[in-house]
């Protein structure tokens, strides 16, 4: 199995995406090319036929909606409001996620997350929709790596956090910790030489490799997505969306009684979670 983990960016100047293609074989996550960064409009040279053709899975860090928002929305989407309340909001120092009802970021991020979508349906993927199925090859799954890390981790870790630091970069080398829920996830599958010597490279500067940290995250929850480890939760419609996060087993409890609660107000949420012991 090959995922393909993609952190969208929206700068037309800056190399603000990054991408990262991984193997999984015999028992081992492998890099088969490690974080590059690049500008996001340069996906379809970067992404061409010859690329994809052996890729079965790509992870996505921006929203999306099965059908395209022509003009920005009045309010976002309920996969970003369910996420929101609670100690999930920016108020609890919480990793709320992003709105596509704000103009500068969301937005912006919508639109590009929207281009990638569009050009890997055409190239025979697609976009992840709710069936209670076994594994989907081809498919594009919207992912968000500072839940990815946040949920495996205690609440009051991100709390304590600095003033003005970014969330990935903060959480970054607690998720990788030996014995981390993280890292639990996966069972006995192994990380290759390379991922840990990268892990011990973004961990010394996530700042510098704030782009790549998040597309290995980003590949990294999709392998968790083929090894049937892993929960969707969103909500059916054109203009929804859902998150693909570590499976709800894994999640800290802090986290997971204030999901339970939060779901609660939104009655036609839909969940998948799996975790196998690998």
């Amino acid at each position: 199995m090959i995922v393909l983990g993609i952190d969208a960016g929206f700068s037309k100047n800056e190399k603000t995406s990054a991408y990262c293609l991984m193997k999984i074989a015999d028992g081992k996550i492998e890099l088969l090319i490690e974080p590059q960064k690049f500008i996001f409009e340069e996906c379809v040279k970067i992404f061409d036929g010859k690329f994809l053709e052996n890729v079965d899975v790509i992870t996505i860090d921006a929203p999306m909606t099965l059908e395209p928002i022509l003009e920005k929305p009045s309010t976002g989407r309920k996969i970003d409001k369910l996420f929101s309340g609670d100690i999930f909001n920016n108020s609890k120092r919480g990793p709320q996620p992003g709105s596509i009802s704000t103009p500068k970021q969301g937005w912006p991020l919508y639109e590009s997350g929207m281009v990638f979508k569009k050009h890997f349906e055409r190239n025979g993927f697609n976009y992840k929709v709710f069936n209670n199925s076994k594994l989907e090859k081809k498919s594009i799954i919207e992912v968000i790596p500072k839940l990815t890390q946040a949920l495996p981790l205690e609440s009051q870790l991100l709390v304590s956090r600095p003033k003005n630091s970014q969330i990935d970069n903060f959480l970054f080398q607690y998720t990788f910790e030996n014995g981390s829920c993280f890292r639990n996830c996966f069972g006995d599958i192994s990380f290759s030489e390379d991922i840990e010597l990268l892990i011990d490279k973004y961990t010394s500067n996530t700042k510098k490799y704030h782009e790549e940290l998040a597309g290995l995250l980003a590949a990294l929850q999709g392998v968790l997505y083929t090894l049937g480890s892993y929960s969707i939760i969103g909500f059916e419609g054109s203009h929804e969306g859902h998150y693909l996060l570590p499976p709800i087993e894994s999640w800290n409890s802090d986290w997971e009684t204030a999901f339970q609660k939060r779901k609660c107000k939104y009655k036609d949420v839909i969940i998948e979670s799996k975790f196998h012991i690998l």
